[in-house]
């Protein structure tokens, strides 16, 4: 399911609460806050689909 779009200022603030201010810097500096935030929500579903994969399940 599709994050939902957050509006300028709010995207902003998830950011900074999830990464330094030099890497919103960075990223900042070439996408808007919306779009940092749903690329960095897309990574993070990425990466607990993958580990999910690959642990192996407790009580097995």
């Amino acid at each position: 399911m599709p994050s939902p779009v957050l509006p300028e200022r709010p995207a902003r603030a998830a950011l900074a609460a999830h990464f330094t201010p030099a890497q919103l810097a960075a990223a900042l500096a070439q996408f808007s806050a919306q779009e940092v935030w749903e690329e960095s929500d897309r990574s993070h579903r990425l990466v607990e689909a993958r580990t999910a994969q690959s642990s192996p399940r407790s009580g097995r």
